[in-house]
């Protein structure tokens, strides 16, 4: 029974490592997606928890050291986008209302359906070429 449990925990602790792992190279993509919906944030149509989220992103942007910090940044990046939709859905309106907010928003969108990402600058998403390119740190 110990043996089991020990058996468990390590393999719970290894999904754990390969998760922020995972999340921590799509970082530098979800910085730089965060920084265009940032700059485009007018433009974006929030309800009290898509607001919430963004804050969360807008404050902690600069701050991420750690592999697990990186990894919560993503997945904050995550609810953002699943909070957004859901609103616009609820309310039955577009969640963006000019085009630029729309394009940052789509990226976000593609961002989060994929597994496993590049980097921005490799040219991940099928939009990628027309968005607005900030320097991303991938060190």
């Amino acid at each position: 029974m110990a043996r089991a449990h020990a058996a468990r925990s390590l393999a719970e602790e290894r999904a754990e490592r390969a998760t922020i792992l995972a999340q921590q190279r799509r970082f530098p993509a979800a910085q730089h997606i965060t920084r265009l919906l940032l700059q485009h944030r007018t433009g974006l149509v929030l309800d009290t928890w898509a607001e919430y989220w963004l804050d969360v992103l807008a404050e902690t942007i600069d701050d991420r050291d750690t592999p697990a910090e990186r990894a919560r940044f993503t997945g904050w990046l995550e609810s953002f986008v699943r909070a957004i939709h859901s609103h616009a859905r609820k309310h039955k309106q577009p969640p963006t209302s000019t085009d630029e907010a729309h394009h940052a928003l789509t990226l976000a969108t593609e961002f989060i359906h994929q597994e496993t990402p590049e980097t921005p600058a490799h040219g991940v998403f099928p939009n990628w070429e027309h968005a607005e390119r900030t320097p991303v740190d991938e060190s």
